[in-house]
């Protein structure tokens, strides 16, 4: 008798941050998002759906170019801790 491999569906990957409401609520698209802060497409959409754990390096230049376009709108600009939890900061 052959035994398969039973599948399990995967659990869809839960954001572990704001990013996502952020870049939405500042009206931006993640292709303006792109050419604000210079993060590839695709690891902006991997960080938004919490799939892709990034250098805190690369979470300050997205929080910092977001802040940089609210600000240059006269908008309210975000603190680190308020897109990327502090229990939810990738390591590096």
């Amino acid at each position: 008798m052959k035994r398969g491999l039973r599948t399990v569906a995967a659990s869809p990957p839960v954001p572990s941050n704001r990013l996502q409401e952020v870049r939405e609520g500042a009206g931006l698209t993640i292709a303006e998002l792109v050419r604000i802060t210079g993060v590839s497409d695709r690891s902006l959409r991997d960080i938004e759906r919490g799939v892709r754990q990034a250098r805190k390096a690369t979470l300050h230049k997205i929080v910092n170019g977001l802040n940089d376009y609210l600000r240059s709108k006269g908008k309210r600009e975000f603190g680190f801790a308020e897109v990327f939890p502090p229990n939810q900061t990738q390591a590096g």
